[in-house]
């Protein structure tokens, strides 16, 4: 039995865990997340998602995966960019007699590192992007073996339906996890309209539900089938955005 610890918001640690699974796990596994958004991309059996009514604090989300910990029994416990948990909640105690394996992107160091009360050692340590230099040292410090990692990135599988209907510029916002985060980007996608002097078709691609006056709001379609036909493209530039584009 493998265990996948993958918290965070958004779609980015979700589909690189699922495509890591897709491509280098045969054995059965359970997927430890706090993300709703989970159920979009894992079938039921296979997650296990923390309850909202768990506080988000350390010592709260430390004993609820310790008990999934002591649920599950893994072999192996994958975790995703975190490297001691993302509230620096997983502890060499809670893992012990378990392979530990960490998937890494780039992180902010300096404002993670306070968070690592206990060092863990990694068994191997997968690396998605260029780290910090200090965060690279850590992960190299602590790991028996270092994986480079390529991204395997989708293509663009349809061309919208909606897209028959435009007889203008379309921009587009993609953003998920913050309805404030997107609605900063709306506005200032609107900003640069009324400076351009035009009026572009605003498709805004979200999991949040946010107020839009004039455009058109999509929570549950592919931002990756709409990225060729976009005259524009706003985006907080999370892992998965940044890449594809």
């Amino acid at each position: 039995m493998n265990a996948f610890y993958a918290f965070g918001g958004g779609f980015g640690h979700l589909t690189r865990i699922k495509s890591f699974i897709d491509d280098h796990v045969k054995d059965d596994y359970i997927l430890l997340t706090n993300n709703v958004a989970g159920r979009r991309f894992f079938s039921k059996e296979k997650l296990d998602i923390m309850p909202g009514n768990v506080p988000f604090e350390r010592v709260h989300v430390q004993k609820w995966v310790e008990l999934r910990i002591q649920q599950y029994q893994p072999d192996n416990i994958y975790i995703d960019t975190f490297p001691v948990g993302m509230l620096g909640e997983l502890t060499p105690d809670m893992l012990k007699n378990i392979g530990v394996h960490l998937t890494c992107r780039r992180l902010k160091w300096d404002v993670y590192l306070p968070l690592v009360q206990e060092t863990l050692y990694y068994e191997k340590a997968f690396i998605y992007e260029p780290l910090e230099p200090d965060h690279e040292q850590y992960v190299q410090t602590n790991s028996r073996e270092i994986v480079p990692m390529a991204l395997a990135l989708r293509e663009p599988t349809l061309t919208p339906p909606l897209l028959a209907n435009f007889g203008k510029p379309v921009w587009l916002v993609v953003h998920t996890s913050s309805a404030e985060e997107v609605a900063l980007l709306i506005d200032y996608a609107r900003d640069v309209a009324r400076v351009e002097k035009t009026d572009p078709t605003m498709v805004v691609i979200t999991d949040q539900t946010v107020h839009l006056d004039q455009g058109i709001l999509l929570q549950h379609e592919d931002p990756i089938n709409w990225y060729p036909y976009a005259d524009r493209i706003f985006t907080a530039a999370g892992f998965n955005s940044w890449y594809q584009l």
